[in-house]
């Protein structure tokens, strides 16, 4: 991950491709969200450490992080209040 250098004459190069808005394609071909993709650099950046203990995470070796986001739209005027808590 490039550091900020105001004297820096290259440019910095990326691993990763944005596909579409929101949606970025990793070196080794994974998708992940782009918010996703760019907490975890901040946490990486902040926090070098942060992932010492979980192993195969930083190295890709392990187990990869897996996140499913799921949209529910639930219009309140047809369903009761009972089945939407129920949702949540």
């Amino acid at each position: 991950m490039p550091v900020y250098n105001n004297k820096q004459t290259a440019n910095p190069t990326f691993s990763d491709k944005r596909i579409k808005r929101g949606l970025y394609r990793a070196a080794d071909g994974t998708l992940i969200n782009a918010d996703c993709n760019g907490s975890y650099n901040i946490i990486r950046k902040v926090a070098p450490d942060a992932w010492k203990l979980v192993e195969g995470v930083e190295d890709g070796k392990g187990h990869k992080p897996a996140v499913h986001p799921v949209r529910i739209v639930v219009d309140p005027l047809t369903k009761p209040k009972r089945e939407i808590l129920a949702l949540l």
